[in-house]
């Protein structure tokens, strides 16, 4: 029981941080910078994931979408696929599974996908 404790306060510390950032975001329009934006100019896989989060705490659907659309499609899925890992994780249990190697390989080609397709000139 010590163990899920001490997860849950790890986890509590990351929420926490997490709402101290939105909060900042939502006052002052500031976040951290991409690095590979700055450093290439191309739009990495997450680019725009502050100000999607950030116009979802707004319940503003049209800029989440246009701040990254394949995020925001993909939101569902991945609070599926975290909520299953951060469950088997505060628990205990082997977070190892068939199905979440399975969903975190499709995760991953996804993202590798949608990172060349979101920098193509159309």
């Amino acid at each position: 029981m010590n163990l899920r404790r001490d997860r849950l306060r790890v986890l509590g510390i990351w929420l926490a941080v997490g709402l101290v950032y939105l909060i900042w975001v939502r006052a002052t329009g500031w976040g951290i910078p991409c690095p590979i934006h700055t450093v290439t100019g191309l739009e990495c896989p997450g680019c725009g994931i502050t100000r999607m989060l950030t116009a979802l705490s707004r319940g503003d659907w049209a800029s989440a979408r246009a701040a990254n659309a394949g995020l925001f499609y993909l939101s569902p899925f991945l609070a599926l696929f975290l909520g299953r890992a951060l469950w088997l994780w505060l628990t205990g249990r082997k977070a190892d599974t068939p199905v979440l190697r399975i969903a975190g390989a499709g995760l991953v080609i996804f993202l590798v996908v949608w990172g060349i397709v979101r920098n193509l000139p159309l």
